[in-house]
């Protein structure tokens, strides 16, 4: 194609049409079809053969292919076409659309009515909707008909609902001059809600996700009152947080979090009404200001927002004390203090980034120097300030813009500051130094700073900047694995265009239940200098998703997928939906095959319902296991923040799993052969049961800040469950998922090439007798390199 195309719609099929400006080769416009192997022009012999751009196309639940647009009939009237699976033809007929300006959309309803809007106008110049019945065209909703206030209005959107009522959106207003969504119902129109809640034409700046998996955002988001407010989205749509009791800030929110309740805590550039700013706080049902009369009270802006693992709230900014020192303010439940009392930090300059560990440490970084005049990262450690790393100090070059920690307690950094190449760059503290996470193993390089720092359940770090990738400069969000930096999304990344200086990233979160790194963006002048929210899917499964495809067949739905690197699956849950949010598991498929199909005998023609969603549920065998068990000590425990779930989880199989590599590694062989057949009720006195426990305990108590007494009370709710029936499972014959040869095969790394089952009988009187001059012990050994 060498012109635009203006829309696309698939069938139910899987075809997929195209159309816009460009032409055939007698310089006619066209529908174009992929059929699944090839590209023809819709029609053939018999094409549609506009005179102008074809705007929007459409097909049915019947097949039919409906476009238009700026093309006229031989009376010059724009018009619907009508493609039946044979010819073109005019929808109505002698009774035609004939409308007198373009139509820009299209849609049907599940009765099989069609409606179009657009440009045009009925005789009193109003924009209208119109309604095809199978019939004859009319007004929608006739002498109900949707008035627009504004002349130039158009439509441009059109959507049906499950029940019958119709919206369309556009650039009309209200009788307030504001641009609304309108819906037609109970043969009325009305304006449904607010101002398109976040159609923005400047900033976000903050993305936050709570542990319920709601996503909040705020940056220069302005109601209709022209107060700045934190927006939510619920899974299905945006509102305003705190409805009729929102937040009426009256400037820029620039951050936000949440704690493990559920509280909502907001603060940026606005002030209260002494002129200071302060942190609000959203309790689910008011907003309020964060301390009340004992209010922080800040003299200058907040930039940073963060919670420790008790809740406690810290923020830090361009704010000074009474000494004129720049200070970490902390909020304990009560009160506000200064952290560190008269073991102030006492900056002297702004502080710009603040993030906690899961000991409880504080850290801070931002434009303030040491003796040297070198920016450095100042570590609270509940009694004393300090400089992270002492002689081996960071000595940033330039300012600190991000900071976060992850699990393990690792602090990263990025800013502003460069290497000795002049590259920015970020900074790592593993406990014992600061380690350099170059670039140096990809192309990509930059001299801007790098903002925002996010961590996926798997422990990847997420950041952005602007990269220069040969001769293209663009706006990346990129992701480190432990080894190397690649671009999150590939080819259909954040910068899949070549973006100009001024696409801006402003917030950017990983959300640790699915992985999905959520970014808020400008795009360039020509797309009107937006800014939108995105995601891209960042880590990976532990199975590999090669495809997944729905189709309908003989009233029902054909679902099939493909899968690759299957490790340790057990089965997969087949979910559906009607509204994308809530999910029921409507069957079951055994892993191992690779290539699965499954058949959903409800059909949406027979529950009236336009749109279904599926999606899979991949169930890890070992995982699983000890979720099940994970309830009190773990899911239910307040000492592990809801967000910590899935890591501790998988700390705690790990544990299980590490101790038998262990022991026949280190030719314990007998204990492990004990364990598994001596019954779920004698494995939990297993002297390699009491090797888990203390395993367990240290890697909880390392990972997530645990005292001893918590952690061990954590692993004594969860082990001798999980253990238990670990050992049940494997010896039950009636059960096929877990199994010795599967355990083994786990901890070795998928070793393959023995009969683990058959060796084990040589042990326990089997069929297969003792080997002689140490056969079995030197096999299983061999499984982990012994």
């Amino acid at each position: 194609l060498h012109n635009t195309i203006n829309s696309l719609y698939p069938d139910a099929l899987g075809n997929v049409y195209v159309a816009g400006t460009f032409t055939n080769s007698n310089g006619k416009k066209y529908v174009a079809k992929w059929d699944g192997t090839a590209w023809n022009e819709l029609g053939g012999s018999t094409p549609l053969a506009a005179n102008n751009t074809i705007n929007t196309i459409y097909s049915d639940a019947l097949g039919n292919v409906y476009a238009a647009g700026f093309f006229t009939n031989s009376n010059g009237n724009k018009y619907v076409a009508k493609y039946n699976g044979n010819a073109w033809s005019e929808l109505g007929g002698n009774n035609s659309l004939a409308a007198n300006n373009t139509i820009n959309t299209i849609y049907s309803d599940a009765s099989g009515n069609l409606y179009a809007a657009g440009n045009f106008t009925n005789s009193n110049f109003k924009n209208y909707v119109a309604k095809w019945n199978g019939t004859d065209w009319s007004e929608l909703g006739g002498s109900n008909s949707l008035i627009t206030k504004n002349n130039f209005a158009s439509i441009s959107s059109i959507c049906p609902d499950a029940v019958g009522n119709i919206y369309v959106g556009g650039s009309f207003v209200n009788a307030n001059g504001k641009m609304y969504v309108a819906k037609y119902g109970n043969n009325i129109w009305s304006e449904l809600g607010k101002v398109n809640a976040l159609t923005l034409n400047n900033n976000i700046l903050a993305i936050h996700s709570d542990a319920s998996g709601n996503i909040y955002t705020a940056g220069y988001i302005i109601n209709d009152s022209g107060n700045y407010y934190v927006a939510k989205w619920n899974g299905t749509g945006w509102i305003e947080l705190g409805g009729n009791n929102f937040l009426a800030a009256n400037s820029i929110i620039s951050c936000i979090s949440s704690d493990a309740v559920g509280n909502i805590y907001a603060t940026g550039n606005f002030t209260n009404n002494n002129g200071k700013f302060y942190v609000a706080k959203w309790n689910g049902s008011t907003w309020s200001e964060l301390g009340g009369n004992n209010s922080l009270a800040a003299n200058g802006v907040i930039y940073s927002l963060c919670l420790d693992a008790s809740g406690n709230v810290y923020v830090s900014g361009a704010f000074t004390n009474s000494n004129g020192k720049f200070y970490v303010a902390k909020w304990n439940g009560t009160g506000w203090s200064e952290l560190g009392g008269s073991n102030s930090l006492a900056a002297n300059n702004s502080i710009g980034a603040i993030c906690s560990d899961p000991a409880g440490n504080i850290y801070a970084g931002g434009n303030f120097t040491n003796s040297n005049g070198k920016r450095y990262i100042a570590k609270w450690n509940s009694s004393t300030w300090s400089e992270l790393g002492g002689n081996n100090s960071l000595a940033a070059n330039d300012y600190i813009q991000s900071m976060n920690c992850d699990v393990t307690g690792n602090v990263y950094v990025t800013g502003a500051f460069t290497n000795s190449s002049g590259k920015c760059y970020m900074a790592k503290w593993s406990g014992n130094t600061w380690i350099e996470l170059s670039l140096t193993n990809s192309s990509m390089f930059t001299t801007s700073p790098l903002s925002y720092i996010s961590f996926d359940s798997q422990g990847n770090v997420y950041t952005s900047g602007f990269f220069i990738d040969g001769a293209n400069y663009k706006r990346r969000v990129i992701k480190w694995n432990g080894s190397m930096w690649s671009e999150v999304g590939g080819s259909n990344s954040l910068g899949g265009v070549n973006y100009n200086v001024n696409c801006q990233l402003y917030g950017m979160y990983v959300d640790k239940n699915s992985n999905k790194v959520f970014a808020a963006t400008t795009f360039p002048e020509n797309d009107g200098g937006k800014t939108y929210l995105g995601y891209a899917q960042g880590s990976n499964l532990p199975v590999s998703l090669v495809q997944f495809t729905s189709k309908i067949l003989n009233s029902t739905v054909l679902l099939n997928w493909q899968t690759a690197n299957e490790v340790n699956v057990s089965h997969f849950n087949i979910q559906r939906s009607n509204n994308g949010k809530e999910f029921t598991t409507i069957g079951k498929v055994n892993a191992g095959n690779k290539e699965y199909s499954f058949i959903d005998a409800i059909s949406n023609l027979e529950l009236g319902i336009r749109n279904w969603y599926y999606r899979l549920e991949i169930v890890d065998k070992d995982g699983k296991l000890v979720k099940s068990h994970a309830g009190e000590g773990i899911i239910n425990n307040p000492a592990i923040p809801n967000e910590q779930n899935d890591a501790a989880v998988a700390t705690a199989s790990s544990s299980i799993f590490d101790t038998l590599k262990n022991a026949v590694s280190g030719g314990n062989i007998g204990d492990v052969v004990s364990m598994f057949t001596g019954g779920g009720a004698s494995a939990t006195n297993s002297p390699l049961a009491g090797i888990m426990h203390s395993d367990m305990v240290q890697n909880l108590m390392h990972k997530f800040g645990l005292d001893q007494g918590a952690a061990s009370n954590v692993v004594s709710s969860v082990l001798p469950g999980a253990l238990s029936s670990l050992v049940n499972k494997t010896n039950d014959p009636n059960d096929s998922s877990f199994n010795i040869q599967d355990i083994i095969s786990k901890v070795s790394g998928g070793s393959g090439g023995f009969d683990v089952n058959s060796l084990l009988g040589g042990f326990t009187g089997g069929d297969n007798t003792q080997q002689s001059g140490g056969g079995i012990m030197d096999g299983l050994k061999g499984l982990f390199g012994g």
